[in-house]
């Protein structure tokens, strides 16, 4: 991550998303953060969150699009895992990276591994409306 970056952290209003929050500001990236509630939305923009998608509410996939103008984040941080890995992906701008770092949702099911290389690379990107 670099100044002027744009980061997706995943349940945000926690401690290790608080954190990350604080850094990713602290280094200059714009940070858009999920949780699940109006409650920790507030924690989420106490902590310098600069955009919170209630994700379950909101789709977090489609949020963040309209907040990047479809660009895409420069990186994910997601510790929610299965629930949230191929939307995440989907999220990554150009030669964007994905940190996976818990399963709190559960285990990451077993894909591809030529799907890494669909997302975060736009040349690559799959142009049928599979479903992956």
């Amino acid at each position: 991550m670099k100044k002027g970056d744009t980061v997706l952290i995943h349940a945000v209003a926690g401690g290790v998303g608080r954190l990350l929050c604080r850094v990713s500001k602290h280094m200059g990236a714009v940070v858009i953060g999920t949780t699940s509630t109006v409650e920790k939305a507030k924690v989420a923009k106490d902590s310098g969150c600069d955009h919170v998608i209630i994700y379950t509410t909101q789709d977090f996939e489609g949020e963040v699009k309209k907040i990047t103008n479809g660009k895409g984040v420069q990186v994910v941080y997601d510790s929610i895992g299965k629930d949230t890995f191929l939307k995440s992906l989907k999220c990554l701008a150009t030669r964007g990276s994905m940190v996976l770092f818990g399963s709190a949702s559960g285990k990451v099911e077993d894909f591809d591994p030529l799907l890494l290389s669909q997302y975060g690379n736009k040349k690559n990107r799959p142009r049928s409306s599979k479903k992956y």
